[in-house]
């Protein structure tokens, strides 16, 4: 149980409490009042949730957006939609009215999508007027659907051609180079070598069910082992690391 306690414009704790033998919630919180306080005007609120995340993600529900625009523009309205259901769900607080809505958009954004996805399996931000498919997008795009298919269908015929497009682009050293246009580079935060970039491929191929046994998988973690040392911020180490843990 996490307890919030707020004074007005001079305290603020957040307590993590625990039951003690009776099984109740029991702690004392001292508070030391200047001595120059206005009498009357001391003000103190107390608020209690059994979830930590609970104060900073209420109105979640509220980041649910319609997917809309290019293939990039769609894909960043369509992924949020995946991480709210997610928490929604596992914390009980989904409700009808929030999932309908939510399914809802899902729905639209996977059919959008679609029209932006290449004869060759890949997508990019418009699809086959574009040169090339976008190597980054078309594994965004696999992993989202791949993490979209416990709340809409997900046509298998359609991912499969991009699972197999996105394999054939792997080196003869195991790793991925950047292939194609991705016109938003914030998209890809911290996605911007080569061995960020096969991580997070690697992550997006086992999420839409290539087995880690795949010599796709193990050649390409192997990449990663190889050139680990040469990544030193922190959001890319995570890549590195997540890849390898579920591989």
């Amino acid at each position: 149980m996490f307890v919030h306690v707020w004074n007005v414009c001079l305290y603020s704790w957040l307590e993590c409490l625990f039951t003690d033998t009776a099984g109740m919630f029991n702690d004392k919180i001292e508070v030391s009042l200047p001595t120059n306080i206005v009498d009357g005007s001391v003000h103190a609120t107390v608020s209690a949730i059994g979830d930590l995340m609970g104060p900073s993600l209420s109105g979640l529900d509220g980041l649910l957006r319609l997917p809309t625009g290019c293939g990039e523009q769609n894909m960043v309205k369509f992924a949020p939609n995946i991480f709210v259901m997610q928490y929604l769900n596992s914390t009980r607080q989904m409700t009808d009215d929030v999932s309908t809505k939510a399914v809802g958009y899902l729905r639209t954004g996977y059919q959008r999508q679609l029209t932006y996805k290449r004869k060759d399996g890949s997508y990019s931000a418009f699809g086959d007027r574009d040169k090339e498919g976008s190597l980054w997008l078309t594994a965004f795009v696999l992993r989202s659907f791949a993490q979209a298919r416990q709340f809409i269908f997900i046509d298998d015929n359609e991912t499969n051609g991009t699972k197999e497009w996105i394999m054939k682009k792997q080196q003869e050293t195991g790793c991925f180079q950047p292939h194609g246009k991705l016109f938003n580079n914030a998209l890809k935060g911290g996605v911007s070598t080569p061995v960020t970039l096969t991580a997070f491929v690697v992550v997006s191929l086992l999420e839409a069910g290539v087995a880690p046994s795949d010599p796709v998988i193990t050649k390409a973690i192997k990449c990663i082992s190889s050139k680990k040392n040469s990544v030193t911020d922190s959001y890319s180490n995570a890549i590195l690391a997540f890849a390898h843990t579920i591989a």
